[in-house]
């Protein structure tokens, strides 16, 4: 069977089952004014409630067997990188950074030649911009989440706590030398929001001379994505791009 097959039946599974739910309530009230006796209720709502058990069921069951819903590939939207070293890249930014309203908060070190640097705003509506530039030749998992151990480490230590109540909407640029498989994997997969906090990963490739702005297509909370990349779009000077 292929993964196209398999995909298609998921969700096809998953569509049966939240109609079958919308029919069950609020639809059962609906139901309950069209059908003349108790008996007859009875009788459509058990049918509705066990199909729906049993389509939830197999999804469930099907789902790790089948490998989970296979999402769309996503590419990364991709822009010419106009300074020719990586210094220049990081006076213009630190420039643009301070004019927005963002303060260096640190520089720490993730390997012998990487590091992630930290940008804040102060908190506004209880909410805390960040911008984080994450510096290394090759991105690989291990070094991805040091970077994210890192970053997670100097909010804590900015709040003076281990939880953090306020909303996090962040920006990660990324800049390498040359692309990796795990460079590409960041990129060119479809954002996750989270119900709280906001991201927005960049890529900046220093060997190709490009920039690569992660996608958004469906999901949750597409609307913190949309005004995350107008906020990089700002920051960059970026003119001839559609905002």
């Amino acid at each position: 069977m292929s993964d196209r097959t398999k995909d298609l039946i998921l969700k096809t599974l998953l569509v049966i089952g939240i109609v079958l739910l919308l029919v069950f309530f609020p639809g059962g009230i609906i139901i309950s004014f069209l059908v003349p006796n108790q008996k007859t209720f009875d009788i459509i709502y058990n049918t509705i409630f066990f199909t729906m058990l049993g389509v939830g069921v197999l999804f469930m069951i099907l789902l790790p067997i089948f490998g989970g819903l296979k999402q769309k590939p996503v590419t990364a939207e991709k822009v010419p990188l106009s300074f020719a070293t990586y210094n220049e890249f990081l006076n213009f930014l630190q420039m643009r950074l301070s004019q927005k309203g963002y303060q260096f908060q640190k520089n720490v070190s993730i390997s012998s030649d990487g590091d992630v640097t930290v940008y804040l705003k102060t908190p506004k509506n209880w909410t805390l911009a960040c911008f984080t530039i994450i510096r290394v030749p090759e991105l690989s998992d291990e070094l991805l989440d040091s970077a994210n151990e890192s970053i997670t480490n100097i909010l804590k230590a900015y709040y003076g706590c281990e939880t953090i109540t306020d909303t996090i909407n962040m920006i990660s640029v990324f800049c390498v030398d040359r692309i990796t498989p795990a460079f590409q994997k960041l990129v060119n997969s479809n954002v996750q929001q989270g119900f709280k906090n906001g991201r927005l990963p960049v890529g900046v490739s220093l060997g190709g001379k490009n920039i690569y702005i992660a996608k958004q297509k469906y999901g949750f909370a597409i609307t913190k994505y949309k005004r995350l990349r107008r906020e990089f779009i700002d920051i960059m000077d970026l003119q001839n791009i559609n905002k």
